[in-house]
């Protein structure tokens, strides 16, 4: 796969990682992959300013769901 396949979440990271003021993203039904999603969990990890991501309707098995909750001290109300 190229960086062409993951061209969205690329961004959306970028985004998230240097905004000054963004507090809250849904990218519900968005179609990211397991991997975008990670990615994007990743990102959220780096963000000073994020409270809130809506990332339900996307692919992420249980077990990625768990990891990357506790990845980003998810709490209550966060849903995929």
């Amino acid at each position: 796969m190229t960086s062409t396949t993951y061209e969205f979440s690329i961004k959306l990271g970028a985004i998230i990682t240097r905004h000054p003021n963004l507090m809250h993203i849904d990218v519900t039904c968005t179609g990211l992959k397991r991997e975008e999603v990670l990615f994007v969990g990743l990102a959220l990890s780096m963000s000073k300013t994020m409270l809130s991501i809506h990332l339900s309707g996307n692919t992420l098995p249980y077990y990625d769901r768990i990891f990357l909750r506790s990845l980003i001290a998810a709490r209550v109300g966060f849903r995929f």
